[in-house]
């Protein structure tokens, strides 16, 4: 009896630690997200005609009010606000710092010094394993906070020439440029990449890069409708009613298949021995009635099936234009070449476009973060 009323005992005490221990763990993550909230920025782009381009997440990194993000939520853009936590939302200045290599921008916003929290940065490379949040503005849900581990430290020789940390934090378009938080608040690391291979595959740069870019600003500052005639540029088609960015270095290509007009954009080659431009392919298909994307999607993987080659790879829901899509992964072999292909599949009233991204297939990890840029960027003109 005395042995039985002892191991109870025990239970109760052991059931007591551990539930003040995870009690005590969502009150620190809880107040974490409560002082990190005030330097949290949702990041909204423009372009010169004042139309909604992108929309991506940042910090506040000093007094001073300049806010870190990503490089790609700037681009091509021609204006730029940050909007706070309280709702109160400035005009970015200039771009003070940071690179399409390092895919960081430093911004300076037109903000009182007494409206600013800044975020601390961490010095350190953290922990396998650390618990961290991010909290930015998935798919414009602003202010979203997920938490998660660091799952790996990896090094990508063909993206940023280095180090980046892998997290299991949940991450979506428009999370670009939100912080990746320690539980003693500080930033070590910036979301940038959700690797669409895989399931819960998301990747941040590390906080060092950060420190890099505050000390190598620009000689001169520069204005973001400067900076977008340099990086990108624009094709837009007024008969299919819509636009699409492209990195200035690519080349813009008019293709013509079984009597159809294919709008091309062209990456440069890699050296004088590849035999292949990794591309992004514009179709557009107008039928006589209003089409569903449902059933264009399904038309399309029939179509796809017919080749017994095809090895499909995955697909998933998701949004271009501010309207729904289906996005399809498959690979194939093509002259040699093994290829993967990203197929997106929206529909606008008795018109079908298919977004086609290709890369050789040991070169796609590399090239799909800027797939994902100028499918950010491809746009519906709204007045169907």
């Amino acid at each position: 009896m005395k042995d039985q009323l002892s191991r109870i005992l025990l239970l109760i005490i052991v059931f007591f630690f551990v539930f003040s221990s995870i009690s005590l763990s969502q009150v620190d993550l809880v107040s974490l997200v409560k002082k990190v909230k005030p330097s949290i920025v949702a990041i909204y782009t423009f372009d010169n005609q004042g139309q909604s381009l992108m929309q991506g997440s940042g910090f506040f990194i000093n007094n001073q009010g300049d806010v870190i993000t990503n490089w790609h939520v700037i681009e091509n853009a021609y204006s730029a606000v940050v909007k706070t936590f309280e709702g109160n939302s400035y005009l970015v200045k200039e771009v003070l710092g940071g690179s399409k290599e390092s895919d960081l921008a430093l911004l300076s916003v037109d903000i009182r010094n007494d409206s600013v929290q800044r975020l601390p940065i961490s010095r350190s490379i953290p922990e396998i394993g650390e618990r961290v949040l991010v909290m930015g503005n998935p798919l414009a849900l602003e202010f979203s906070v997920s938490d998660g581990i660091i799952a790996a430290i990896r090094n990508i020789p063909e993206y940023l020439n280095g180090e980046v940390i892998q997290i299991t934090a949940p991450i979506s378009p428009g999370s670009s440029g939100s912080p990746v938080i320690n539980m003693q608040g500080e930033v070590i690391a910036i979301a940038f990449y959700v690797y669409f291979h895989g399931e819960n595959l998301n990747f941040a740069i590390p906080s060092q890069r950060v420190i890099d870019v505050t000390n190598n600003l620009r000689p001169k500052p520069i204005s973001l409708a400067k900076l977008s005639e340099e990086e990108f540029h624009i094709f837009e088609d007024s008969f299919h009613r819509f636009i699409v960015s492209y990195p200035a270095t690519w080349e813009q290509v008019t293709q013509n298949y079984q009597n159809q007009i294919i709008n091309g954009f062209l990456a440069p080659f890699d050296n004088q021995s590849d035999s292949f431009r990794e591309n992004l392919n514009v179709i557009i298909e107008t039928y006589q009635s209003p089409i569903q994307l449902d059933n264009y999607y399904q038309w399309n993987i029939n179509q796809l099936k017919t080749f017994s080659d095809i090895q499909f790879l995955g697909n998933y829901d998701g949004f271009v234009s501010g309207i729904p899509s289906k996005i399809l992964i498959y690979s194939r072999s093509q002259n040699g070449k093994n290829l993967t292909f990203s197929q997106v599949f929206l529909v606008q009233g008795n018109t079908g476009y298919v977004l086609t991204f290709t890369a050789e297939s040991d070169k796609y990890q590399a090239y799909q973060p800027i797939f994902q840029q100028m499918m950010d960027r491809f746009r519906l003109k709204s007045n169907f």
